[in-house]
């Protein structure tokens, strides 16, 4: 599903510049990516790979639970992230 040009400028107001684009640097680090992948014999999804060169261009890291899906990339998965505290908290 397609956003309006409204909704999409809400979303871009209330995120406030945290909406990264897929720029020519972006697209260069896909490149390198898919032909890394490639060379290795693991082919990626090309659309997690869009959002790992988006966030590897920015210097963000990719927020998932799914990190099986960016080998190489940054990643934060929030539930193991929360158990990590819960445990933590536990011992304290």
């Amino acid at each position: 599903m397609l956003l309006d040009a409204g909704k999409y400028q809400r979303i871009r107001h209330f995120h406030n510049s945290r909406i990264r684009n897929a720029d020519e640097s972006a697209s260069l680090i896909w490149t390198r990516l898919l032909a890394d992948a490639k060379t290795r014999g693991q082919p990626r999804s090309a659309l997690d790979t869009i959002i790992a060169a988006v966030a590897e261009a920015n210097q963000c890291v990719v927020v998932t639970d799914n990190e099986r899906d960016f080998p190489g990339v940054e990643t934060l998965n929030p539930i193991r992230a929360r158990t990590r505290l819960a445990a933590f908290d536990q011992l304290t």
